[in-house]
Formats: structure tokens, C-alpha cells, sequence
């Protein structure tokens, strides 16, 4: 989230961040920097915060901008959020200036220096939270080697469960009718279809549960929306299905409140999807696919890695395709195809040009692609059927 403290003049000149980032608009006036200091202790703690970003007419003075008392407040913000960037936005023409706290642009250049210095921030971030990803596999590769004739013993965290006790690890669901199983598919879409009109067939499915990793490219990537999309999709075309929540932002709750699932036992339950909480799920509920919405790739890394090679059957990568996205985008596919597993890239809503510039990038590779349309509606299905097609009974 970026979070915009503006005059009430200039408060809509940021709209062009909101195509892409979430931001959070706040207008003030004559604040102090005892008022700018409370501000970041009690209502800024406890957030996702990419960036602050503060026009600095709402300061009572102007000789506050290059001031200590200000220099603390935003030393005090950075002690909350270290990695976010701080951005000071002042009337006067300016070249940028950088200090080790801050930066100070004018509103003349905004739109050109602001998305440089927040895609510097995206840029970093990547490199920074997929570096452990590289040495990960590499460790995978020499364990593999070193483990020819020999029993692993998969490392698991102790929350890592299913209903029955079993670590997720220690269990790897045996599939059915292995040889409906995908071993290459290459195949390319341009959209994931009209969501105002679709017509789903219902369908005879040959899988048994079906283990399907949905995994963000990087943070606020919309996996959850994705993941609660296919399983509604699956459902109504006939599939049983199970969602479980393998991640640590705890969203289900708050949905399951917002839209009134039931809840049976330790599960949420919607029309004929049961939901789970805390990476649970029932292995001996007769489901053909149980989704399992592992969060970002660059979260948990280690376990994140393991989940996907030792217990995914398909693996479902959401992902942004804007120039800032691209190195997650590529770190994360990298690992998807070293896992040599059938696996699709859903991208979040591209340009129809941007589309074809990674489809372009990609060709070649076993990969499903599709491009999502906005569609702000949780629990309304999209198309995916060319991802599960090798699944339909004959």
C-alpha cells in the first residue's frame, strides 16, 4: 500500500499510482511535526506500507520539510517499515533530492520520477526476497544428488498439517487414473473468457485429489482472488472441490464472515466447496482437485519450494506483467519449469499488447497462459478450462 498525505488541492494528482498500486488517500492541513509524529505511531503501525509519500503543503511550516523534528518523524516511520520508501512532494521546480531517509521531488516531474523511484523500490525488493529462491533450488539439486539410493527426510514446519495430524510433507496424496496426468502442455490463451456471460458445462472428472498449488509471483498478485475463482469455476462444472489457506495472511476468516459461510467442525463450508484453514485438508473426502493457495513465492521460501515439488500435481503461478513485475515473473517461472510439473501463468488483467509481449517471452516453454479481466466480484467464476481439460473424463 502506498499511503498519500495531501493538501485537499492536490489530493487526486496521484491517481495515475492507483492503476497499480493500492493507495491510500489522506487529506490534512497545519500539521506539526508533534502531529506528524503521532500520525505514524497510531495510525500508520500495522499495514503493508510500499511507500509514504507527503505533499508537503499540509506542514503549518514550510521551514519544516529540511528540519530535524521531521528528519525523527520519518526515522521513526522507517523503523516501522524499513524497506518502504518516503517521498517528499513540494510546489517548487526541483530536481530530485536524495538523502539516506527521504527523497524530495517536485509535482512538476511527479509522474516520471515517482514511478522511478517506486520501481527502483520493486526492483530491489525482487532481488532482494528471491536470492534465497536460487540458493534454494541449488540446495534441492545437490540434495538430489546426494540422495540417489538413499530415504530423505523432508524438513516440515510443525503447522504444516492435514485434518488427520499428518504433516503435508510426510503425505503425498496418491492420485487415480495417473495416466490422464498432463506431461507437456503447450498451449496459449489471449483471455480468460467473458465472466458476465459464461456458460459452464457440467463435466465428468477423472482426477481424485488433485493437488493444485496457487502461487503469486510476488506479493498482492491476487492469489487468494484466483484461487477462490477456480474453485468456483471447478465447482460448478461438476468438480468436487476443497480450498485450503497455505499461507499466513489469514484472509479466509474474513471472508468466510463477509459472505456467510457456514461453519461445520473446522471448515467453512459454501454451496459444495469446503474451505480450510491453517494448510488443513481432508484427504478422504472423495475431492477431485483440493486448491492450495500457498501466498507468494517469496514467503516461506524454503517450505513454499518443498510444497511445490513434493506435493503439487499442478502448479497455478498469478502474476503482473508490467516492466517493475518482470524479475519476479521470470525468478518464479525459472522455478516452475525446474519443477517439471504441468503449470499455467494467470496474469492480472495485461493490455492485449502487453499480453502478447509475454507470450512472446515465453513461447516455447510448457506453460498455460492467461489473461485476466478485472473483475472485482470474489466468488464469481473465470474460465480456465483449457488448464483442466486433460482432467475431463472421455
Amino acid at each position: 500500500m502506498i499511503f498519500y498525505m495531501a493538501t485537499e488541492q492536490n489530493k487526486e494528482r496521484l491517481e495515475f499510482l492507483a492503476e497499480t498500486y493500492i493507495l491510500n488517500v489522506n487529506t490534512y492541513a497545519y500539521l506539526g511535526a508533534d502531529d506528524m509524529l503521532s500520525l505514524v505511531k497510531n495510525e500508520l503501525r500495522n499495514t503493508e506500507m510500499e511507500a509514504l509519500i507527503m505533499d508537503a503543503g499540509i506542514l503549518e511550516d514550510s521551514t519544516l520539510v529540511n528540519s530535524e523534528e521531521l528528519l525523527e518523524v520519518f526515522k521513526a516511520f522507517k523503523l516501522l517499515y524499513p524497506e518502504s520508501k518516503i517521498v517528499v512532494l513540494t510546489e517548487k521546480d526541483m530536481e530530485r533530492e536524495t538523502n539516506e531517509i527521504f527523497f524530495s521531488i517536485s509535482f512538476s516531474s511527479v509522474s516520471k520520477e515517482l514511478v522511478d523511484i517506486l520501481s527502483a523500490n520493486a526492483e530491489e525488493d525482487s532481488e532482494k526476497e528471491t536470492l534465497d529462491m536460487e540458493q534454494e533450488i541449488e540446495k534441492e539439486r545437490e540434495a538430489e544428488q546426494e540422495s540417489v539410493g538413499t530415504d530423505r527426510e523432508i524438513i516440515t514446519k510443525d503447522r504444516i498439517k492435514v485434518s488427520g495430524g499428518t504433516p503435508l510433507l510426510k503425505m503425498r496424496v496418491q492420485q487415480n487414473n495417473q495416466e490422464h496426468k498432463p506431461k507437456n502442455i503447450v498451449k496459449l490463451s489471449s483471455a480468460c473468457g467473458d465472466r458476465n456471460e459464461l456458460n459452464i458445462l457440467k463435466q465428468q472428472w477423472s482426477c481424485n485429489n488433485l493437488m493444485v498449488a496457487v502461487i503469486g509471483s510476488e506479493r498482492r498478485t491476487g492469489t487468494t482472488t484466483v484461487a477462490f475463482k477456480l474453485s468456483e469455476w471447478l465447482s460448478q462444472s461438476g468438480a468436487k472441490v476443497s480450498y485450503t489457506e497455505a499461507n499466513a495472511h489469514f484472509h479466509l476468516k474474513l471472508i468466510a464472515q463477509k459472505f456467510r459461510f457456514r461453519k461445520e467442525n473446522q471448515y467453512y463450508v459454501r454451496k459444495n466447496i469446503n474451505y480450510y484453514e491453517n494448510t488443513e485438508f481432508d484427504k478422504y473426502n472423495g475431492r477431485n482437485f483440493i486448491l492450495l493457495d500457498l501466498g507468494s513465492i517469496q514467503e516461506n521460501t524454503d517450505w513454499v519450494i518443498r510444497i511445490l515439488k513434493e506435493v503439487a500435481d499442478m502448479i497455478i503461478l498469478t502474476a503482473g506483467g508490467k516492466i517493475y513485475e518482470q524479475n519476479a515473473l521470470d525468478k518464479a517461472v525459472d522455478i516452475l519449469l525446474f519443477m517439471e510439473k504441468p503449470c499455467a501463468v494467470i496474469f492480472n488483467f495485461l493490455s492485449e499488447q502487453d499480453f502478447l509481449e509475454q507470450e512472446e517471452r515465453f513461447h516455447g516453454n510448457d506453460i498455460i497462459m492467461l489473461n485476466g479481466e478485472y473483475e472485482p466480484d470474489l466468488l464469481k467464476p473465470i474460465d480456465v478450462s483449457e488448464i483442466f481439460e486433460c482432467y475431463k473424463s472421455s
